[in-house]
């Protein structure tokens, strides 16, 4: 493991987009913070991936997190920015599998398919969840 400082001018400071052929080219602009861009290009169909990509990256990342911290969750130490939702849908695919769409107030829409068995463990958690909220909080000693 290189032991050398992180030069964090070098990190991602913001992400804009350029489109070509009506939208069938995406070109991601990578803006890092000491003011130098990256240009990158893809075909619209490699976005999908490419975000799953992403999540995977954040997925593991957050593991890493935990494991380095002994276990505890990584979001009661760091800052989360969560995603606010603006709405949930529950369906069923085309083959009857059980599905949730959450619909982000960006716009964004995740289809997650949902196994059988984790309905009912969902519904007792959102329940939990929501009677947790509607009770007074307990101050701090």
């Amino acid at each position: 493991m290189n032991n050398d400082p992180i030069d964090r001018s070098t990190f991602l400071d913001k992400i804009a987009f350029g489109f070509a052929e009506d939208g069938k080219i995406v070109e991601l602009r990578l803006l890092r913070k000491n003011g130098k861009a990256a240009y990158v290009p893809c075909e619209f169909s490699d976005l999908s991936s490419l975000c799953l990509r992403l999540q995977q990256a954040a997925g593991q990342a957050w593991e890493l997190q935990k494991h380095a911290l002994g276990g505890t969750d990584p979001r009661l130490m760091n800052p989360v920015r969560a995603h606010a939702v603006d709405r949930l849908q529950g369906a069923y695919s085309t083959d009857r599998k059980p599905l949730m769409s959450v619909v982000l107030k960006t716009g964004l829409r995740i289809e997650l398919s949902i196994p059988e068995g984790d309905i009912l463990e969902l519904i007792e958690w959102l329940q939990e969840l929501q009677s947790s909220l509607s009770r007074p909080k307990q101050p701090r000693n």
